[in-house]
């Protein structure tokens, strides 16, 4: 709980490591949410949301790194206002993979602000996870209560006081103290030298650190970039808008249709009310049962190889080129047939299919 009051705390001091790990962990936090929430409409929200929370612990901790490096603390300010516009970008465009980019506004102020060495004197404050302040003050308020000297009895009936060791009581800070305005921004005055030797022994933690959250980075932005359709699909949808075409067609006298594509027999009829789409397919034996031959009043059977409904309620039933020439000469000398739980009547079908010279040849066969 105490380390959970310093990161919201706006008074008291932050050291370079502590500012820097705060917004490395923010960073990381934002990227496990954007993809635990990925494909989700809630997503872009969810991402605004956590970072206008970090705007706030953003804001927090660069006051505290700005007072612990005795600079103006307006400065904070330009640091939690790039997260702020990262959550207001990324709610309006609805997660756009590009806002992502904007959180290098944040990062790149936190870098400078973390290479700011200490204010003189700051560096004798009692810290807590690189945190000095009102928390570390309420801390060792209670270890010096603790600490107070215990009496015991002696065997001559007096008492002695044995005091407890404890570390020097800790004097409390002002931490609302204006900070000195006494700073020149100079390279010099950023200890550079100083920070690179303290972060030189975990230079490969570092590395592999910053070469992880690359990765995450580019990896969700990448997913967030929309799939590009395979042409197969793009072909599948066009094929699915617009009714089949034909080469040939004639109309019987019974009110249905039949069409020739690519030597193969189509019969299209008006039927009645039912879904759009495949309702019979001979490949998987799947659908209406009624619709799987087509019988004669001789008996002779046809299997379509499927049955369609299009718009308007237009059936067509495709049969396999090796059956048109026998279908076709049955539909010419046979009184009906019954296809799909419909009845088609042949009569005056001889005269139609010889008056069109793509069925003719077709009815001088057998």
């Amino acid at each position: 709980m105490l380390l959970l009051n310093t990161v919201f705390c706006m008074k008291g001091r932050d050291n370079r490591v502590r500012h820097a790990a705060v917004h490395a962990a923010l960073l990381l936090a934002l990227m496990v949410l954007a993809g635990l929430f990925y494909g989700l409409a809630i997503s872009a929200a969810v991402v605004s949301i956590a970072a206008c929370v970090a705007t706030v612990i953003s804001f927090a901790t660069s006051r505290r790194r700005l007072r612990d490096a005795g600079r103006p603390l307006s400065w904070a300010a330009a640091v939690g206002s790039g997260w702020l516009l990262f959550a207001l970008v990324h709610g309006v465009w609805a997660g756009a993979g590009w806002s992502w980019w904007l959180l290098l506004l944040p990062i790149g102020g936190a870098v400078v602000l973390a290479v700011l060495p200490e204010h003189q004197g700051r560096a004798t404050l009692m810290r807590t996870w690189g945190y000095a302040g009102p928390q570390t003050d309420s801390l060792q308020t209670t270890a010096n209560m603790m600490a107070q000297p215990r009496v015991e009895p002696s065997i001559d009936g007096e008492t002695t006081a044995q005091p407890i060791p404890s570390e020097v009581p800790h004097a409390p800070h002002d931490w609302d103290a204006p900070v000195a305005s006494t700073w020149s921004w100079s390279l010099p005055q950023m200890d550079l030298h100083a920070l690179w030797q303290r972060l030189r022994p975990y230079w490969r933690h570092l590395a592999a650190g910053a070469a992880g959250l690359v990765m995450v980075f580019v990896a969700i932005v990448g997913l967030r970039q929309p799939a590009q359709p395979l042409p197969s699909d793009v072909e599948v949808a066009q094929t699915t808008v617009s009714e089949p075409s034909f080469d040939h067609q004639v109309d019987m006298p019974d009110s249905y249709q039949l069409q020739l594509l690519n030597d193969g027999v189509i019969v299209r009829w008006p039927g009645s009310a039912n879904a759009q789409g495949e309702i019979w397919s001979l490949l998987t034996a799947q659908g209406d049962r009624s619709c799987q031959v087509a019988r004669f009043n001789n008996g002779t059977e046809y299997r379509p190889v499927k049955v369609e409904v299009w718009g308007d309620d237009v059936y067509y039933a495709y049969l396999s080129p090796l059956d048109t020439a026998a279908f076709i000469y049955d539909v010419a000398m046979r009184g009906n047939f019954k296809l799909c739980g419909y009845d088609f009547s042949l009569r005056g079908s001889m005269d139609t299919l010889r008056a069109d010279p793509a069925f003719a040849l077709y009815t001088r066969q057998r």
